[in-house]
């Protein structure tokens, strides 16, 4: 049997970032999820000119507003290694890392420009129009620049206002991405690590959203406790909580080394065997591997509840726990089944030298809505 030796396949580096995923939903948009970015730049302040003895200064200023919006979108990352021949095709899956949901930012950034021009004079050689002239040069310019994140401050009041008005609160989430163009980016978001194992042989991430309802502040006698409390940048939150989850199950579905097409896949633990089923004959030394995966977003009701504590502002803890309703009722909602196709050379330790992603020449890539009622297997707490 040829080895494979470890190679990293992934969407980017990290398994985290939507914005270079593929679409949950390919029918809703492209099939590359991508940041989609709104730029507009707006001058304050245009050219004012302030004259001094001997020199003036320049002085501009504009605002920049950019918007983005990334997914709904899925990313992931894992290491494979294994063993090909003519028969078989073995792929041992470690260190997986999946995420997927939509997220969205808005940045403004407020930016200054300021030069300096001092008076020179110079000789001009003209015969008889020969003359003395003056003339600014450019001393010394600066550009200051001010990143303003909006939704950093305008999601916190928000839910402020919420929690002061109706005693619950909202569950939107920053995203574990690195800032973009539009700063950094919240929404309903999940990522998991390490699933691939407990899911026998697929990743599974459950981006959610939740209203938590707080029934601390709804008791009279306890108001007086929490003002106490917020005196010195303190809180105490408990209560239950409502909403929906889109649970998201990643498998490998075919791979396709140096030509030769491997499908009919199973797995046990972290160990994934795939029979030959076409292509050309399996290569002595592979060099390049090619995975079809297949995603399958669900949906389902969530009930559960949370708790939040903190004081002097900056320490803070709070854990949430919530049941898959229709989980537990074994009742699945699959929102359709979709094929992708991403590759990489052997051996390769980032995802980086990615050279194929796009749709998988699948028949029946889109596959409809359903409702399936099969008997609950041990449904566990989610968080």
């Amino acid at each position: 049997m040829a080895t494979i030796s470890r190679t990293i396949i992934g969407t980017d580096d990290t398994g985290y970032d939507l914005c270079k995923g593929f679409a949950l939903f390919p029918k809703l948009g492209t099939l590359r999820a991508g940041l989609t970015v709104g730029d507009r730049y707006s001058p304050i302040i245009s050219g004012i000119r302030i004259n001094a003895v001997g020199m003036y200064f320049d002085l501009s200023a504009g605002v920049s507003f950019f918007a983005g919006i990334c997914g709904p979108a899925y990313a992931f990352k894992f290491a494979l290694q294994g063993n090909v021949d003519n028969n078989l095709c073995e792929l041992t899956v470690t260190e997986d890392t999946t995420a997927a949901g939509i997220v969205w930012g808005v940045r403004v950034v407020f930016g200054i420009n300021i030069g300096a021009y001092l008076l020179k004079m110079r000789w001009v050689w003209d015969g008889w129009n020969s003359r003395l002239e003056t003339y600014y040069e450019r001393a010394f310019g600066t550009q200051q620049s001010i990143p303003i994140d909006v939704m950093d401050i305008v999601i916190p009041i928000i839910r402020q206002i919420i929690k002061k008005v109706c005693s619950t609160d909202i569950a939107i989430d920053r995203a574990n991405m690195a800032a973009t163009a539009a700063g950094n980016l919240w929404g309903i978001y999940d990522e998991r690590r390490n699933t691939f194992v407990k899911n026998n042989g697929s990743m599974r991430v459950d981006p959610r959203f939740m209203v938590p309802i707080d029934i601390v502040s709804l008791h009279p006698k306890m108001k007086a406790v929490m003002t106490a409390l917020a005196t010195i940048g303190g809180h105490f939150r408990t209560g239950p909580e409502f909403g929906f989850a889109l649970p998201t199950f990643i498998k490998l579905n075919k791979a396709t080394v140096d030509g030769a097409i491997y499908g009919n896949p199973t797995a046990s633990g972290s160990l994934v065997r795939m029979t030959k089923t076409g292509g050309s004959a399996a290569p002595a030394n592979p060099r390049n591997i090619t995975l079809e995966m297949m995603h399958e977003p669900g949906f389902d009701l969530r009930v559960g509840w949370f708790f939040s504590i903190g004081v002097f502002y900056v320490l803070s803890f709070g854990k949430d726990i919530s049941i898959p309703i229709l989980e537990l009722l074994g009742i699945r909602i699959s929102l359709g089944k979709y094929y992708n196709s991403i590759s990489n050379t052997v051996g390769a330790t980032s995802t980086g030298r990615c050279i194929e992603m796009g749709a998988a020449g699948h028949e029946g890539e889109f596959e409809p809505i359903e409702v399936v009622f099969e008997p609950a297997e041990d449904p566990a707490l989610v968080g």
